[in-house]
């Protein structure tokens, strides 16, 4: 996929990346349309950094927590044990 014309969002993203690294945290949600390139975005905007993604689709609650822990777990090369 090509990329184009994104300089307006992805210096979006960097701002509130920067943003993040103060006192409070930042959660961004991105949306929009199918197959507009949301996820090459992200993936764009982040490529260089240490950066956890986790993509919710339509997963139950209990779906999410336990991938958000993985994540999160691997991201910080932490130990956390099965439920």
């Amino acid at each position: 996929m090509k990329f184009y014309n994104r300089e307006n969002e992805l210096a979006e993203l960097q701002r509130i990346q920067e943003l993040s690294f103060g006192e409070n945290s930042r959660l961004t949600v991105v949306t929009g349309r199918r197959r507009i390139g949301k996820t090459s975005l992200i993936m764009r905007a982040f490529e260089k950094t240490s950066t956890i993604y986790l993509f919710v689709g339509r997963k139950n609650e209990a779906s999410l927590c336990r991938e958000f822990i993985t994540l999160v777990s691997q991201a910080l090369d932490i130990y956390v044990p099965e439920e």
